[in-house]
């Protein structure tokens, strides 16, 4: 698939886009400027499977599920969107395998999911809903639901992703201490929040409340359970606002009954789609325990104004007032609330109306710039890159996947290994994907499906090509890549450098070094030209034979991009001029008096130092917007001053990489 992009003609190609389980109408609006969108509130398995082929980008929330099945039928799908933070619901492996990029919004609910365990942390600590239900039946009985204060307790949180460091800094506002158990944080982290990371058997044993914020795998399901219910205090709370199956409910509701555990509170269960009467949690709350059960649903924001008694002692009263996260917002960011009102709203799910509408919207960016041929910002099947980074990569990532495809024509037998030199300022974390861009470039010619950064590593192991990837000291000012590549009998090696100025100039070819300014090209208009450009760069052997210890020059004396990396001297034959010719078809190309377009400047059979004729290597290279077949080839190898005539397929390169 071509590298280039042509975003007009996308948007004549209107992409199809369908949308389930009522995605927001912001998302859909979004897209809606490069696509059509199908939007569906509710549909069957059996409809998505029928209709799945027609689309190149399906969007869902949680109640479809994506499975390998849906996925195969989906030959067009180059995007899955979650709108929302949890994938387990889609297969992605099998959307892997296929080269589909999977999204999601990770932060999009993030402030509504936390608030909403915050909540419960608070009704559970005051035993709200053990006293409405007594003052409801027409009870006063205020000393039977004494509750505690969370000021000054410890709170465990298992996870520290986006909403559980967002719990954390609240829960440090409110003087809590906070203990953490996440085996992928590192100390660096946690000490910028401010918590400790501990094993989860401390955390268990020390925390007068446990919130979870994991997902749903193998090493997550069943993690609450009748022995590490073991571990917890009397008095101890339990959250679990993240996936159901996390928690054993049969454990959970037998330690509440036996006085073991303090109370609970779920919003997700193992089987939300039938909760039966007899589930053992229903059972136990007949019994009077604290316990909250919701349906997987964030509460009611009521309208109410905030007081100034409210204010001054906002952690005491609390209780007085239905809509806690008010004072939540309060505590995270201080600010006047006197006076101010708070409109409802209502939603679905781990949400408010506002997350809602953030995770859709987030989602259909991320869509868009995939059907756009660009990267998303949080590919769940996909090396991360930050989006602080993603204009300085994007150009990096273009560069790579250029060279990649120019070296893996360098070989004339199957590609065995390829590997990735990088010599500049680039991050440790940023090296794989640098190395994602150079494979996708270096397999994409020789694939007949698509090749992309989901797959290419799948790609590159079931063709038997070992990957790798080093760092060198280099220029902070540019970068260069050095492209390995070898087969079983012969190995070779190209190197560009990626300059500030978002030019790719290639400094070295097959081993000899060279100083090629790669052309830019603009999508929207033609590779080629009718006319014959002048020379492109040329240098004296002198300067070249000098370049290890004085930095490289250019015809004008001045150092070239990319002389800094501390590269090896040279010790073979130099590059003495470059000539560049544009022709629109092969049969221009055997028409021109080639020639003229032989090596210039000083004589080449001019004497060296010891008087003995020195042999000099040039290049011209050609833009051909045709094909080029043999004929052509074995002409330019009868010439006389020609000793190699190769063809790269090189035009639909030098644009923007397209990712898809």
């Amino acid at each position: 698939m071509p590298a280039s992009y042509n975003k007009e003609n996308a948007l004549k190609e209107r992409p199809r886009v369908l949308a389930v389980d009522g995605v927001d109408p912001a998302g859909i609006q979004i897209l809606e400027e490069i696509a059509s969108v199908d939007s569906r509130a509710s549909i069957t398995a059996e409809e998505l499977q029928h209709i799945i082929p027609a689309y190149d980008a399906l969007i869902v929330r949680s109640a479809t599920s994506v499975t390998e099945t849906l996925i195969r039928l989906g030959s067009k799908l180059k995007v899955i969107g979650r709108a929302g933070v949890g994938v387990d619901n889609i297969c992605l492996e099998a959307a892997t395998a296929r080269g589909i990029y999977v999204v999601n919004s990770p932060q999009g609910n993030t402030i509504a999911a936390a608030e909403l365990a915050l909540t419960l942390m608070m009704a559970l600590s005051r035993k709200v809903t053990l006293a409405d239900k007594s003052v409801s039946q027409g009870h006063w009985e205020r000393s039977k639901f004494q509750g505690s204060q969370v000021h000054g307790k410890t709170i465990g949180i298992v996870g520290i992703g986006q909403v559980g460091s967002y719990i954390a800094l609240i829960c440090k506002s409110m003087e809590m201490e906070v203990l953490a158990y996440d085996p992928f944080v590192n100390q660096a982290k946690a000490q910028a929040l401010g918590v400790t990371i501990v094993s989860l058997e401390d955390l268990l044993k020390n925390s007068d409340i446990v919130t979870l914020h994991v997902p749903l795998i193998p090493s997550t399901r069943n993690l609450i359970r009748a022995e590490t219910l073991a571990l917890m205090r009397p008095h101890a709370l339990l959250i679990n606002t993240s996936r159901g199956g996390v928690v054993d409910e049969a454990a959970v509701a037998k330690a509440l009954t036996e006085g073991r555990l303090g109370g609970a509170a779920l919003d997700v269960f193992c089987n939300e789609r039938a909760f039966s009467p007899d589930n053992p949690l229903l059972v136990a709350k007949e019994k009077g325990v604290n316990l909250i059960l919701t349906p997987h649903i964030v509460f009611l924001l009521f309208t109410i104004v905030a007081s100034p008694l409210a204010i001054s002692t906002v952690k005491d009263t609390l209780l007085r007032f239905c809509a806690c996260r008010v004072f939540l917002s309060f505590l995270a960011f201080p600010q006047p609330l006197a006076g101010r009102v708070f409109k409802s709203s209502s939603s679905s799910g781990a949400s408010t109306r506002e997350a809602q509408i953030n995770v859709s919207l987030d989602v259909a960016q991320q869509v868009k710039h995939i059907l756009l041929g660009e990267l998303p910002k949080s590919a769940v099947n996909l090396p991360s890159i930050r989006p602080s980074e993603m204009p300085k990569m994007a150009k990096y990532l273009n560069h790579a996947e250029i060279l990649g495809r120019l070296s893996s024509q360098l070989l004339k037998h199957p590609m065995e290994g390829l590997h990735l030199k990088v010599f500049g300022d680039i991050e440790n974390e940023q090296l794989d994907v640098l190395l994602l861009a150079v494979t996708q470039g270096a397999l994409a010619p020789h694939c007949e499906h698509r090749v992309n950064f989901v797959n290419v590593r799948q790609l590159a192991a079931a063709h038997k090509i070992k990957l790798s990837v080093s760092k060198a000291y280099g220029s902070r000012s540019n970068v260069f890549f050095e492209v390995t590549v070898h087969s079983s009998d012969e190995s070779a090696s190209l190197g560009g450098c990626s300059t500030n100025e978002g030019t790719l100039i290639l400094r070295s070819f097959k081993g000899m070094p060279i100083a090629f300014c790669m052309p830019q090209i603009n999508a929207a208009t033609p590779v080629h030209s009718e006319a014959t450009t002048p020379l492109e760069t040329s240098f004296s052997p002198a300067s070249m034979a000098g370049a290890a210890k004085e930095g490289d020059l250019d015809s004008t004396g001045d150092s070239l991009p990319g002389a800094d990396f501390g590269l090896p001297p040279h010790h073979y034959r130099p590059i003495y001029m470059f000539y560049t010719l544009h022709v629109a078809s092969q049969e221009d190309l055997l028409d021109r008096p080639l020639e003229t377009a032989s090596p210039q400047g000083p004589n080449v059979s001019q004497g060296g130092a010891s008087g003995v004729p020195q042999e000099v290597l040039g290049m011209c290279i050609f833009h051909i917007d045709s094909a080029v077949d043999e004929n052509l080839l074995e002409s330019i190898r009868q010439l006389q001053y020609v000793r190699e005539a190769m063809v790269f397929a090189t035009p639909c390169t030098l644009g923007q990489v397209r990712f898809l």
